[in-house]
């Protein structure tokens, strides 16, 4: 799927550009100044910055509800974002971020199959699809009209996966095998190219990228289902192979326990404790607990970045603060649109 890494590379070039960008992003002490404002403040205030020009395009197409030029405008930003900084890279360069850029494809898929799941209006699915990936935005409005889901994916790396959602109609477990799936084939293709010291740590933080989305999973699972036989066994469906410190068996222990002290007991002595006894202590709601995983990633990104300035590690270090600004935002909108109390939006961003 991926192309072998060769060629110069231009990573001064590029991991200038990022660092162009990265002084672009809010702080986040603006994040917070958002909590404050209604929805009309918040599409306002992204149209004064980075925001202006994908605000502007959703106000053309969505001129009737605040709420959608918002969403529009933050998942547009966000894939011109990994777009532009795809265009700066060449080479070898360009060939690892064309590792990390099917992020982009798997979330469209995802969001393809939830829509044709739930049976959402095209232009709703459309809106959640992000620019950037292999796959153009044209070829998704197409595959949203066709009468042959089947077919239209027969000759692409999704084909197997429609097959079996298309027989099987069981999207929880489907979205678990192209996550999983994905990993595999990421961790799998940076084992075979380990040029630099820089690669070697690149692999390093994907591996903890894989024992955080373990982590995560299995902390909605004590959380939701507190561990019963049920979740044993599907454990092995969902479990993702490859990680720095989480196996298999350590997943299912992870999984079935049965409250927060049994949950770090188990996680007690591995790269994360620390962390993950914080973020459990300090943070009550699960989708907060997720966000602090997903900040606590980026800043293992960005100390990697430190150390390798002039790699990959810059270029990953940026997208996942770009990505975890624009759900902040999201999830900041989402709940004033739907009046929220301020306490219950700051748990869902783990605050």
């Amino acid at each position: 799927m991926y192309r072998k890494i060769s060629g110069d590379t231009n990573f001064p070039y590029l991991c200038t550009r990022v660092k162009v960008k990265s002084l672009k992003l809010y702080s986040q002490q603006e994040i917070q100044r958002m909590i404050d404002m209604d929805v009309r403040e918040i599409l306002r205030f992204l149209h004064e910055g980075v925001y202006r020009e994908e605000v502007e395009e959703g106000s053309i197409k969505y001129r009737f509800s605040t709420s959608d030029v918002i969403e529009y405008a933050l998942n547009r930003n966000l894939g011109r974002a990994y777009t532009e900084i795809y265009r700066y890279a060449s080479g070898g360069a360009k060939a690892r971020m064309e590792i990390f850029l099917e992020n982009l494809d798997i979330w469209n898929l995802k969001t393809f199959l939830r829509g044709i799941h739930s049976q959402t209006p095209k232009d709703e699915v459309l809106m959640h699809i992000l620019s950037g990936g292999k796959y153009p935005e044209a070829f998704w409005e197409k595959a949203m009209s066709t009468d042959d889901p089947e077919q239209y994916f027969e000759k692409t790396e999704f084909g197997k996966v429609m097959k079996e959602y298309l027989a099987e109609k069981n999207l929880a477990r489907v979205e678990d095998r192209i996550e999983r799936d994905y990993y595999v084939r990421l961790v799998n293709y940076v084992k075979l190219h380990q040029d630099t010291r820089a690669d070697t740590v690149f692999l390093e933080f994907v591996r903890k990228e894989i024992d955080i989305r373990n982590l995560g999973t299995a902390m909605k699972i004590m959380f939701y289902r507190q561990g019963t036989e049920d979740v044993c066994i599907a454990s092995e469906e969902i479990f993702i192979p490859g990680g720095w410190s989480i196996n298999h068996q350590k997943f299912r222990e992870l999984c079935e326990s049965k409250d927060n002290d049994e949950f770090l007991s188990q996680a007690a002595g591995l790269w994360f404790g620390n962390e993950i006894t914080e973020i459990i202590r300090e943070c009550g709601h699960c989708s907060g607990q997720i966000k602090r995983l997903e900040h606590y990633l980026a800043r293992i990104a960005k100390n990697f970045a430190v150390i390798y300035p002039i790699s990959i590690l810059p270029v990953i270090s940026y997208l996942l603060r770009k990505k975890i600004e624009v759900e902040q935002i999201r999830i900041i909108a989402r709940g004033k649109a739907h009046g929220l109390p301020r306490s219950e939006i700051t748990g869902m961003l783990g605050w």
